[in-house]
């Protein structure tokens, strides 16, 4: 059985996930899609968090905890980009 509180955490995944897929939509901003992407991993993580309360615990533990992992790796690499492109853009000015 699943608690209330990974309920509200899944509610809370999914509005981010709309707030930020509806930004990414509105504005190209380099390193966004990595961001999407975390927040996809972040989501599905939720999730797995659910169903491991139901079916097959270990493996859905296993997978939520991957979510997590790629999840991170997916928002250090948006940030390196951001970080990357700004850095560019501040080379081009100084010349």
């Amino acid at each position: 059985m699943f608690q209330e509180s990974e309920l509200i955490n899944l509610c809370v995944s999914l509005i981010t996930l709309v707030i930020v897929v509806s930004a990414i939509r509105r504005h190209e901003i380099p390193g966004f899609a990595w961001f999407y992407a975390g927040f996809c991993c972040i989501f599905a993580a939720a999730v797995f968090t659910l169903i491991e309360g139901v079916l097959w615990n270990e493996l859905f533990n296993t997978l939520e905890h991957i979510s997590y992992g790629l999840g991170g790796v997916s928002f250090a690499a948006g940030c390196l980009e951001i970080a990357v492109k700004q850095q560019k853009r501040q080379g081009r000015e100084a010349q």
